[in-house]
């Protein structure tokens, strides 16, 4: 009788060891050399594959070490790091919970809302806003970047360097199977439009574009490209007020059409999506 187990993996995000979070401290303070810094991921990297392995995971990754957090808790780490793998992105300093902007939808026309405006904060503020709470309501200030240009990839470098890191810790522990995380175009889309004049089509598929060079990059190292696609399902409630299921549907397809446009010619068997 064949032998046969149920394979086991994980969503990506894990902890951040305390000397990753003091290199991604100096990097953006430019107070430690790319080579150092380097050697401090491929460490961290090489650590974080030996416990999965120790704890029996059969498609281990990377613990997405590659992209930089704000501190050890960072709910915002697995979209973030697109910011600097994007052309065509302007960075700011608006905080994205500050001054939060009301955008109101109409029937056939979706439009998202700001963060804060979002309707389960409003229902459940006292729990959004626990200062206790230790996660949300404990924020960082993050700055927001806005689309200020047509949007290209640039991050072949970091997304090399990820593959890299990680084949190297496989080759260490002597596993086969892995996966690293990548953003989805309509996740990557969820900020300030100053170039595209609202026609989010055109730029859904300026994203799907860009991204299919990181899933490339991803899935021909012969790793599983996780598509993080959590704006397929929360973003329901960023849309103020609640819009019919229809219109819903109408809107998300155009996020779905930009993840296949992202995955032409790539093996689907080396593509899951995560949606949380």
């Amino acid at each position: 009788m064949t032998n046969k187990k149920i394979l086991t993996t994980h969503v990506g995000s894990l902890p951040r060891p305390k000397a990753l979070l003091e290199a991604n401290d100096r990097r953006a303070k430019n107070e430690i050399s790319d080579e150092e810094y380097s050697q401090i991921i491929q460490d961290s990297v090489d650590q974080v594959v030996a416990k999965q392995k120790e704890l029996g995971i059969d498609i281990v990754n990377d613990g997405e070490y590659g992209h930089i957090t704000s501190g050890p808790v960072d709910f915002g780490a697995w979209w973030n790091y697109s910011f600097y793998r994007l052309g065509g992105l302007e960075m700011t300093d608006q905080d994205r919970w500050a001054n939060p902007e009301k955008v109101r939808s109409t029937p056939g026309n979706i439009k998202l809302t700001s963060f804060p405006d979002r309707r389960d904060r409003a229902i459940f503020s006292a729990a959004y806003e626990d200062p206790d709470s230790g996660v949300l309501g404990k924020r960082k200030a993050v700055g927001n970047p806005v689309f200020a240009d047509k949007v290209t990839y640039v991050g072949q470098d970091q997304v090399q360097r990820d593959v890299d890191f990680l084949k190297a810790s496989l080759a260490k522990n002597n596993l086969e199977k892995a996966f690293i995380a990548a953003v989805s175009p309509g996740s990557a889309a969820r900020l300030q439009d100053n170039y595209y004049n609202g026609d989010e089509e055109a730029l859904l598929n300026d994203l799907a574009d860009a991204l299919h060079e990181e899933y490339k990059a991803i899935t021909d190292a012969g790793f599983i490209v996780q598509i993080d696609a959590p704006d397929l399902a929360e973003a329901w409630d960023q849309i103020n007020p609640e819009p019919t299921v229809e219109d819903f549907q109408r809107w998300l397809q155009l996020r779905i059409d930009a993840i296949n446009r992202a995955l032409k010619g790539i093996d689907p068997a080396l593509v899951r999506l995560h949606i949380c």
